[in-house]
């Protein structure tokens, strides 16, 4: 949650569902198109996470400190 607003809160019904089932899968969703602040803070996190090179992918600490950012 960020200033009242759940994290992912423009994706409702049939595009969250669809976001889920892509996640579950084992795949990054397309995230473009996110509108919120708090999704696309989000999206940058989740996007450096799955970078196929894994020394490019954003280590643990890097995520701590950006969420202590938010």
């Amino acid at each position: 949650m960020w200033y009242g607003k759940e994290a992912f809160d423009d994706l409702k019904g049939e595009k969250m569902e669809e976001f889920l089932s892509v996640v579950e899968g084992g795949h990054l969703s397309d995230l473009g198109g996110l509108t919120t602040p708090t999704s696309n803070r989000w999206a940058t996190l989740i996007s450096g996470c799955w970078e196929k090179t894994a020394s490019e992918r954003k280590s643990l600490t890097d995520c701590k400190s950006m969420g202590s950012q938010w």
